[in-house]
């Protein structure tokens, strides 16, 4: 079963959703993680360290490039 890896963090969930987005338009799978628990109690996005952004570990490497890359 692979792995899913943590590739960004962020503080709220709309940011994290752009960014699952841009990697599912790089056919990249990606999964948001902890939005439920920021959206329900903003206090706790620190504690519960942010809304995640994860993928699958043999999709790393392609989703950092896609993360690193600049905006066009």
């Amino acid at each position: 079963m692979a792995e899913w890896l943590t590739i960004a963090t962020f503080e709220t969930g709309f940011e994290a959703r752009l960014l699952q987005g841009l990697l599912i338009a790089h056919d990249i799978e990606a999964i948001v993680a902890d939005e439920e628990i920021v959206n329900m109690l903003p206090g706790s996005v620190y504690s519960v360290g942010g809304v995640k952004v994860r993928v699958r570990e043999q999709d790393l490497e392609r989703a950092l490039t896609v993360l690193n890359a600049p905006l066009e």
